[in-house]
């Protein structure tokens, strides 16, 4: 019905997005029982006062350098890391080991990203302070956590443990793409903290599966 598409009575699902929301993952069905996320910050708090101003003035960060690589990150596949894009390690022809160790856990991350979109059920922060003005197209779906934040933090983990040595540039990298969800008016800052929070508990529960583990 039209009423289960919309929520925090401001935006409107998007169909597909709000069916996957409901989707079995592949690699267990018991995530959310082994994952938590506080409560986002209520609307008329002031910690969202403060994250509301704070976009405001990240608007001045919206250079065109910095909108190009909005864009480019807009889609997981052309999403860099260092020398690649995540496209060429997800890809089975360029490198198929490393696309195995990816593909179940990807799409179930996205599941679980989409579950708590649900459950916290999140108005985008331009509904609330309209003068920020969103760069891109806001996504139809809730907004905490962030979900590009999620992503980017599990892959960042991922490849950190494939290449230790560039731990660091990693992490930083994948809280570059966070923050550019916030420059680009989509997100509050705690969307993109409760996102690293979420890749960390995700990536800890995988590491204690064989199948990953072998693969890794």
């Amino acid at each position: 019905s039209p009423a289960a598409l919309r929520f925090s009575t401001t935006q409107e699902w998007d169909e597909e997005l709000l069916s996957k929301s409901g989707f079995k993952t592949l690699l267990r069905d018991d995530w959310l029982s082994l994952i938590s996320l506080p409560k986002p910050p209520a609307n008329d708090s002031e910690e969202v006062k403060s994250e509301l101003a704070a976009l405001v003035e990240q608007k001045k960060e919206r250079t065109p350098e910095t909108l190009k690589e909005i864009q480019e990150e807009l889609r997981t596949q052309t999403i860099r890391f260092g020398d690649y894009a995540v496209g060429e390690f997800t890809d089975p022809a360029l490198s198929p080991k490393t696309s195995r160790l990816f593909f179940e856990a990807l799409l179930d991350l996205e599941v679980v990203v989409l579950k708590f979109k649900k459950h916290f059920d999140r108005v985008r922060p331009h509904f609330l302070e309209p003068s920020i003005e969103p760069a891109i197209a806001v996504p139809g779906h809730p907004s905490y956590p962030s979900g590009h934040s999620t992503q980017a933090h599990f892959i960042a983990s991922v490849l950190s443990e494939l290449m230790p040595e560039r731990r660091r540039e990693f992490e930083a990298r994948a809280w570059e793409i966070g923050v550019h969800r916030e420059i680009a008016g989509v997100h509050y800052r705690s969307d993109t903290e409760a996102g690293k929070e979420l890749a960390r508990q995700f990536f800890e529960v995988l590491m204690q599966n064989p199948e990953f583990l072998k693969l890794l």
